[in-house]
């Protein structure tokens, strides 16, 4: 059964009928998506800007985890999202929760263990509703600072690799690492940054999300920002990220029996 709870002093708060209005409608958003339904898209065949990218299939995935202290009482969650629309940019998606124990003690996990697990789940869910496998797979990685960067990238694009060889063959891996900006300076909107402060050892941008760009990936890239289900504006995150950071959140409040769980 599908529910949506509200706070009766939010709702007694928005007396006035403006207020009223935007309140509602930000719950009806949120009922919409949990039902199913589509609050806005992006057409794929209308975001890409280069005509051979047009054929390809996309999926986008979002993983994040938690920072908190991990131990066997309270151990760190993981959250990984998927897309399941073939022909529009992030409309529905699944997605997979997971408690991460360390073996270690009171060690922070970063790294999302049987990402090879989840991510094959995923494609499968992907294919169900298809009746295809994608071809090109996109993954946005929160929450990666500089020194945990480069083992993370290692350990998780080698989880994603033997994912898609189990399914079929090779695909072209496009590993992102999303990283929040400051305040300090007013970009122009639709701004890229891919040179000179950018990693030399991997492919990564930054983007100020208000206007299209011409290459494909930090084109789909700004897009995302404008299909959470929640806001009919461009908000600071791509989708998958805001979800699989929305998960996360909700995984820190549930009592597992198991390892895993679905969201």
């Amino acid at each position: 059964m599908v529910t949506q709870c509200t706070r009766f002093d939010r709702l007694m708060s928005n007396s006035d009928n403006r207020k009223m209005d935007m309140y509602i409608q930000n719950l009806v958003k949120k009922f919409n998506a949990k039902l199913g339904g589509v609050n806005q898209f992006v057409s794929l065949m209308r975001a890409l800007a280069s005509p051979s990218a047009r054929s390809d299939i996309f999926m986008f995935f979002g993983i994040d985890c938690t920072h908190i202290t991990c131990s066997r009482e309270r151990p760190s969650i993981a959250a990984i999202i998927g897309s399941k629309d073939s022909t529009s940019v992030y409309t529905q998606c699944a997605g997979r929760v997971v408690q991460q124990f360390s073996p270690k003690g009171k060690i922070a996990l970063e790294i999302v263990k049987d990402l090879h697990i989840l991510v094959g789940e995923l494609l499968c869910e992907f294919s169900n509703h298809n009746s295809r496998l994608p071809n090109k797979l996109v993954f946005y990685r929160a929450g990666v600072d500089d020194g945990s960067f480069q083992k993370v990238l290692d350990n998780e694009l080698r989880a994603i690799q033997r994912a898609c060889k189990e399914l079929y063959g090779h695909n072209q891996l496009l590993p992102q690492i999303y990283k929040k900006s400051n305040q300090t300076n007013n970009l122009q909107p639709g701004t890229a940054i891919d040179t000179d402060i950018v990693s030399p050892n991997g492919f990564d941008f930054y983007l100020n999300s208000h206007a299209a760009i011409q290459d494909d990936i930090q084109q789909l890239t700004y897009y995302l920002f404008h299909t959470d289900v929640r806001c009919t504006k461009s908000v600071s995150v791509p989708a998958p990220v805001h979800y699989a950071t929305l998960c996360v959140s909700r995984g820190l409040n549930l009592d597992y029996e198991g390892q895993m769980a679905n969201e």
